[in-house]
């Protein structure tokens, strides 16, 4: 089972959830969101929502960005940190 951290919970990462719920050969190891999301935004196809990026990525085999281009570089370097691989939909990068 490959396990699927999610960042993001705007459009993508609502629609990746979904498609991860439905999958029988994957599941969310959870959903990191910027401050100032409210905790049942992660309520979403069950996915569990977590505040500590590092702990996240060191749960996940992939992790699959869908945020804004802030916490780009924070997510780069946690996964680099954990050896988790990383997948990065962000758009608007400079």
């Amino acid at each position: 089972m490959i396990k699927l951290g999610v960042l993001g919970a705007g459009r993508m990462g609502r629609a990746i959830l979904e498609q991860i719920s439905a999958a029988s050969d994957c599941e969310a190891a959870g959903l990191w969101m910027r401050e100032g999301r409210t905790k049942s935004d992660g309520a979403i196809a069950g996915a569990r929502p977590v505040s500590d990026l590092d702990a996240l990525s060191a749960q996940a085999d992939v992790l699959l960005d869908f945020t804004l281009p802030g916490p780009t570089a924070a997510i780069a370097q946690s996964a680099l940190r954990h050896e988790t691989a990383l997948v990065c939909g962000v758009s608007g990068l400079d």
